[in-house]
């Protein structure tokens, strides 16, 4: 498997590929935020240090809101819009769609209607992304973060009825762990599994590189991973922080259990 590294500075990118990393995500809200000197920057540096970035994560903050209150269709056209061209700008492949803080529901929110909102989203979003050769993938984010599609199984229910072609999805370890997930939860994700997430999850929710003492369970999922036809997909550590020599031992571990595995 080729594995990445979400990371949210441009500075970070020589360190991404000084620790041996395939490529990188970025932040979408991060690149939505720059001005255009601030991302024609961010692509210099790219193909200076020659590291591919594969796509985006962290796709926006509570704007545009996915579902709630706030929705607002040109909102949601607009944004994708400008995502799409910088990505293609700088050679993503896929946008991922967690996006908790857009996520947020009020209490007693018909679920129908958020359900009918996140369609109509991913739907005018999907359209953008076709546009640029772009594929778009939903996740499911855990309930200390937002209030809708918080557990895999619902991840896949959004994604087989929004009637979106090959709309997939990111399965993230850390959101499933948050949730008490077992393996047997992610079984309906496979079909549409497209690329994976992974870090620890620490104090105060805190997303940190998966080392050497978690080396078991990392084992088990890529092993869980290869055993459904996962074997030459994309894996990121998705961390809070990045730090170099973490994220060498980090990587060592991981490349060592994707080794293990391949049989």
């Amino acid at each position: 498997m080729r594995i990445g590294n979400c990371i949210r500075n441009v500075e970070e990118i020589s360190g991404v590929k000084a620790a041996g990393f395939d490529f990188y995500e970025f932040s979408g809200k991060e690149i939505a935020a720059m001005d255009e000197t601030a991302f024609s920057e961010l692509v210099r540096e790219s193909e200076t240090v020659g590291l591919p970035c594969i796509g985006f994560n962290s796709y926006c903050g509570g704007r545009p809101a996915i579902v709630g209150e706030d929705v607002s269709l040109k909102e949601t056209e607009d944004y994708a819009r400008l995502l799409c061209r910088r990505g293609h700008r700088l050679g993503i492949r896929s946008i991922g769609i967690g996006a908790p803080a857009a996520r947020r529901l009020p209490q007693d929110y018909p679920v129908e209607k958020a359900d009918r909102q996140c369609r109509s989203f991913l739907q005018i979003t999907a359209e953008e992304c076709r546009r640029w050769g772009i594929l778009l993938l939903f996740e499911a984010v855990h309930e200390k973060a937002c209030s809708y599609a918080v557990r895999t199984a619902d991840a896949v229910r959004v994604v087989e009825q929004a009637g979106v072609p090959d709309l997939g999805i990111v399965l993230d370890f850390y959101h499933m762990h948050v949730m008490g997930e077992s393996f047997s939860d992610a079984e309906g994700a496979f079909p549409y599994l497209r690329h994976v997430h992974v870090s620890t999850c620490e104090e105060n929710l805190w997303r940190g590189y998966p080392l050497w003492p978690d080396r078991e369970e990392y084992r088990r999922i890529f092993a869980r991973l290869k055993r459904h036809g996962y074997r030459q997909g994309t894996v990121s550590v998705e961390n809070t922080s990045f730090d170099l020599e973490t994220a060498k031992s980090s990587l060592e571990m991981l490349r060592e259990l994707d080794r293990e595995t391949e049989g």
